[in-house]
Formats: C-alpha cells, sequence, structure tokens
C-alpha cells in the first residue's frame, strides 16, 4: 500500500512538488496514512464489531426482561451519539492541527540540514 500511494505521490508533475507540497509532507502522509489504515483494519474494526454486537444484544436482552427499562434506555442513545459526533470532531480537528505542526517542523528540520551541507 506504501509503494502504490508513493507511485501516486511520484506521478503528479513536478511543479506540484514545486508550489504545492515539500519533500517531508510526502514522506510524513506516507508514514501517518499507512499507520492510521493499519490501525482501523487491525485494532478498531475488531473493537467496533464488538461493541455494536454488545450494543444490540444488550438491548435484545433488555427489552426481552424487562420492556419499559429498555425503552427508557433506548430514549438517552440519541443524546449520547450527539455527544459522541462532537468529541469525534473535536478530536479530527485536534488532529489535523497537531500533523500541520508537525509537519512544519519536519520542514524546519529539513531545511537546518539542507544549509548545515552547504
Amino acid at each position: 500500500m506504501r509503494i502504490k500511494y508513493l507511485e501516486a505521490a511520484l506521478s503528479q508533475d513536478i511543479q506540484f512538488f514545486d508550489t504545492e507540497v515539500r519533500t517531508s509532507d510526502v514522506v510524513y502522509a506516507i508514514n501517518t496514512d499507512a499507520v492510521m489504515v493499519q490501525d482501523a483494519i487491525s485494532e478498531k474494526l475488531g473493537n467496533f464489531i464488538h461493541y455494536m454486537a454488545t450494543f444490540v444484544s444488550g438491548f435484545v436482552v433488555g427489552f426481552t426482561a424487562v420492556w419499559q427499562l429498555a425503552l427508557v434506555t433506548l430514549a438517552v442513545v440519541p443524546l449520547i451519539a450527539i455527544i459522541g459526533a462532537i468529541h469525534t470532531i473535536t478530536l479530527a480537528k485536534l488532529s489535523s492541527k497537531s500533523q500541520e505542526a508537525l509537519s512544519e517542523a519536519g520542514n524546519i528540520a529539513e531545511q537546518v540540514c539542507f544549509f548545515t551541507f552547504i
């Protein structure tokens, strides 16, 4: 997957690298995207399936045992989903800012190394 990503990045027009992106951005993006995909496939997918099965089976047991209490609990689920969505959006924004800062730090370090050798 990393090789395909690198091939796609290198197949861009050379002007793309002169104006739009720096070398450290490409290397950083390849590494972080590959780690994110690997993390999503390995751990998070399994956790998602586990938690969804627990959620559904909990409501099945709840409705068969005490349906009134399960119905009240079901009324709270949209509130929990809204809070989860706000949390996810906030985390995504903070992660984006963090990636931008790391990319800028990598560019500065690359420039320092370049000018040290000149």
